[in-house]
């Protein structure tokens, strides 16, 4: 079935909500801890990025904690709607499409990070 023109807009609306949710609680991160969410997520390990980051798979372990801590801190600060939108995107089932939500919004590759 094809989508109405109404659907593609509220599916658009809710795209939007999600992105400026998600950048709402994001903002605070740097990129090297959103680089490291994102390949955990990937299903890389700590020593495997610690590699990649010139840096010991304990020390990455440290920015990863670091940076939940301060994710989860943002995340207070949401509206309950705006909650639940984070919610389904960081959904534990849904690893691989926030990998490629992360990618779309951010753009993060492993080239140039050090």
């Amino acid at each position: 079935a094809v989508p109405t023109p109404e659907k593609i807009a509220e599916q658009h609306e809710l795209a939007q909500k999600i992105i400026n949710t998600f950048n709402a609680i994001m903002e605070k991160i740097t990129f090297r801890e959103k680089y490291i969410i994102l390949k955990r997520i990937k299903g890389l390990t700590l020593e495997d990025i610690g590699i990649e980051l010139k840096i010991t798979g304990e020390r990455v372990n440290k920015i990863e904690a670091c940076a939940w801590k301060k994710i989860k801190k943002r995340a207070k600060m949401l509206s309950n709607d705006e909650k639940m939108l984070f919610l389904e995107v960081f959904n534990e089932n849904n690893s691989k499409t926030l990998y490629k939500f992360m990618h779309s919004v951010y753009g993060i590759h492993s080239e140039g990070l050090n």
